[in-house]
């Protein structure tokens, strides 16, 4: 089981996919445009509950817009009516 969300680019201040400045520069090449991360979600963000059943190679998930400690336990009360294999 496992929860995953949400997932932010966020910007580092020094690390970019620009080319290079200073000695290590190509001198026959102008420099790229800087890339900016997009950290702003303005339409929301969706959080993702999923548990993978080994024994039936299945995975569970469901997608909620919040991510709370209800939800949680909302998704793990599901699991658990899902029947579990029994070793004979």
């Amino acid at each position: 089981m496992d929860e995953f969300g949400p997932l932010n680019l966020m910007p580092h201040p020094g690390r970019q996919w620009a080319e290079r400045a200073g000695k290590h520069k190509d001198p026959g090449r102008e420099p790229r445009r800087r890339r900016r991360a997009t950290y702003n979600r303005y339409g929301g963000v969706r959080h993702l509950f999923a548990a993978l059943d080994l024994a039936k190679d299945k995975l569970y998930g469901h997608i909620k817009p919040v991510k709370k400690r209800n939800r949680f336990l909302e998704f793990c009360r599901y699991l658990r009516t899902e029947p579990f294999p029994t070793s004979a």
